[in-house]
């Protein structure tokens, strides 16, 4: 298995963090950069964000799969506009993230999103173009900052994986706040992606 470098590791000078990428790398091998995709990439990307939505990991990956056939592999927003409801009903998705998915089709039909012009957006703006979308909340506008984007310094306040990993990890109560996960992960800084994907990966120790 491939051995973290000193290099990356230290990328953290706080030192539960740094123990934490040390032992996720160890196990897992090194957690490379996520490089920003195509914008062409950028439509389905965020439909399977949609998709994943409240889901398992095991889940998830099922219906993505469902729905993907159902479209014959054409993932357009054109496909999905024209997609019948019951068909993609058929395929395992909620009424309401049908409605989403059509949203977010239809932003791009008519433009209100440029996938070229969000390359160009500092975070917060990207945040705030996607959530005008219905159905697109602050989470999946963050995950798509990390995984689609490859924005380099992003933490999501909200996401379950996160807040339960950083307890284990810090041996916090409970009662923790999120401005009180937020103060802790403002010491990642300006690595905040990493920080998250090791507090992911932690979960699988």
């Amino acid at each position: 298995m491939t051995q973290p470098t000193t290099t990356q590791l230290s990328l953290f000078s706080e030192q539960v963090m740094k123990k934490l990428h040390q032992d996720v790398e160890q196990k897992h091998g090194v957690l490379q950069p996520i490089s920003p995709l195509d914008p062409e990439q950028f439509f389905w990307q965020l439909c399977e964000s949609i998709l994943g939505q409240q889901l398992s990991e095991k889940v998830a990956p099922q219906i993505i799969s469902r729905v993907r056939t159902t479209l014959s592999e054409q993932l357009t927003p054109e496909q999905v506009i024209s997609t019948d409801t019951e068909l993609l009903r058929a395929a395992g998705v909620s009424y309401a993230k049908i409605s989403y998915l059509k949203n977010v089709a239809e932003a791009w039909l008519s433009r209100s999103v440029e996938p070229h012009h969000l390359l160009t957006l500092a975070d917060e703006e990207v945040i705030s173009q996607l959530t005008q979308i219905k159905g697109v909340g602050r989470w999946t506008a963050e995950m798509f900052l990390i995984f689609t984007l490859g924005r380099p310094d992003i933490f999501s306040t909200g996401d379950y994986g996160l807040r339960r990993a950083i307890l284990l990890a810090y041996q916090m109560p409970p009662e923790t706040t999120a401005a009180q996960l937020n103060e802790l992960a403002n010491q990642w800084a300006p690595h905040r992606s990493l920080a998250s994907r090791i507090l992911w990966k932690s979960l699988d120790f």
